[in-house]
């Protein structure tokens, strides 16, 4: 049975090649997750652990039974045929590796009823691993005004959202118009079913999903780890993530208690 402790919160890597030690080294890869992101768990009462790129099969089901929660972090591209289409101009950067891993984490992860919390690049992957659909460049594809690609710092406001009011999203963060950061040229353009949009920009972007039916399974468009350390609505969302993985964490040390234990053979 495990030990109650603070929820530990699971977090997935981005990748880079790194020079490590000497030019001998060129080409080794580093798997990172961004410190704003661990101190969003910590500010919020939990235990934040990297996910490295790679982890397949048995492994990665493993790592979602292991953990109390689960944060899509943001990154590159999504792979377009994951989602039905071919390549079209505006496309970056994409990494076969991490869509492959975190749309399988997902999928286990919602499937386990853990506790899931989509950021930028996370809202995408979620809407792509139960069949939405996305704009792979909403300079090109989706031009209606707003700028999504700020250049001033990570806690720096861009734009306002707009909530819906009997959302859990409202809930949690106790208002229905808020001002946000971004960061993101790719967006959601069709919600996945059994999912439902919750917020949206002063241009009708997609700035949030949940799922009813869940405890906690909600991906936003913006960065709220990058103003946790400041701002109240990102604290109140880290927060709720973190007591809800805590619940799932107490549920599943209850359900252990109550097992009966096993006789041994022979008695």
């Amino acid at each position: 049975m495990r030990t109650p402790t603070a929820p530990l919160i699971g977090m997935t890597c981005r990748s880079r090649r790194y020079d490590a030690w000497s030019e001998a080294s060129l080409g080794s890869w580093m798997d990172f997750v961004y410190r704003d992101y661990s101190l969003g768990i910590l500010g919020a009462g939990g235990i934040p652990a990297g996910i490295p790129i790679g982890i397949k099969n048995k492994a990665l089901l493993s790592v979602v039974d292991r953990i109390d929660g689960l944060l899509l972090c943001g990154g590159p591209d999504i792979y377009p045929p994951l989602y039905g289409q071919e390549i079209q101009p505006g496309l970056k950067t994409v990494y076969h590796e991490l869509d492959e891993m975190e749309v399988a984490l997902v999928r286990r992860a919602v499937a386990a009823k853990v506790p899931l919390l989509g950021i930028c690049r996370g809202i995408q992957v979620i809407a792509a691993a139960f069949g939405g659909d996305l704009y792979q460049d909403i300079d090109t594809q989706y031009a209606k005004g707003l700028l999504h690609t700020q250049t001033s710092a990570i806690n720096a406001f861009a734009h306002r959202i707009e909530i819906a009011p009997d959302s859990q999203l409202a809930g949690i963060i106790g208002d229905q118009s808020i001002w946000v950061n971004s960061h993101h040229h790719q967006a959601l353009k069709e919600v996945p079913e059994k999912f439902r949009a919750v917020a949206w920009a002063g241009d009708d972007l997609v700035e949030a999903i949940e799922k009813p039916d869940s405890a906690f399974c909600i991906g936003v468009q913006w960065h709220p780890e990058g103003t946790a350390l400041t701002d109240h609505s990102s604290q109140r969302l880290f927060s709720a993530f973190v007591k809800a993985a805590a619940g799932k964490r107490d549920a599943g040390a209850a359900n252990d208690h109550q097992k009966p234990t096993p006789k041994a053979a022979g008695f």
